[in-house]
């Protein structure tokens, strides 16, 4: 899959086809936060899945922490403060709208992963995020 067509499956998810940006926008966010929610090594096979330009983005986001000082860091994030960071990292107004977010981009990408690579994803999430991987699909 590349990175047209996973944008267009999160597009579809969300019910924005017309509006792909608004699906990257979301990619963005819901990527960058589970980067900074789960183990480095999982991120590795997580990556490792994504098309190309969707690795870029996820660079990126390893070059933030680098320059921040806590690249490697792993930031505990119950489902609550996962939302609140989505919300912010979009500049959606609430949390239902981070939540629409984080499903269809938790779904398209259990697409392109590999069910161990699923399976090993939601053990590293708390309880409360890990049912939201859990029913994106």
């Amino acid at each position: 899959m590349d990175k047209g067509t996973f944008t267009k499956e999160v597009a579809a998810r969300l019910g924005v086809v017309d509006f792909p940006s608004f699906a990257e926008t979301c990619i963005r966010a819901v990527l960058r936060t589970l980067q900074q929610r789960i183990i480095p090594e999982q991120g590795e096979h997580i990556v490792s899945h994504l098309p190309h330009d969707l690795v870029d983005l996820w660079d990126r986001g390893l070059m933030e922490d680098i320059s921040a000082g806590v690249s490697g860091t792993v930031l505990k994030m119950d489902k609550s403060l996962f939302l609140e960071s989505v919300k912010e990292e979009a500049g959606f107004r609430n949390r239902d709208e981070a939540f629409r977010a984080t499903t269809a981009v938790f779904a398209a990408l259990k697409l392109l992963l590999p069910d161990k690579d699923i399976r090993d994803t939601a053990q590293g999430l708390p309880e409360d995020l890990r049912e939201i991987w859990r029913m994106a699909a």
